[in-house]
């Protein structure tokens, strides 16, 4: 059975799913959903 090969990576979006799930992981650290979105969209911001 052959595999069928692509010239994409889905690298970029397998990175900002880890990031999420640091951020989530670690959210104890935020008082409050804003502070949370601030962050991600600061991280967002960051990768791109």
């Amino acid at each position: 059975m052959s595999a069928l090969e692509l010239p994409y990576s889905n690298t970029k979006l397998e990175a900002t799913n880890n990031l999420i799930k640091i951020i989530k992981r670690n959210d104890f650290s935020f008082l409050n959903f804003e502070n949370f979105k601030n962050g991600f969209e600061k991280l967002l911001m960051s990768l791109f």
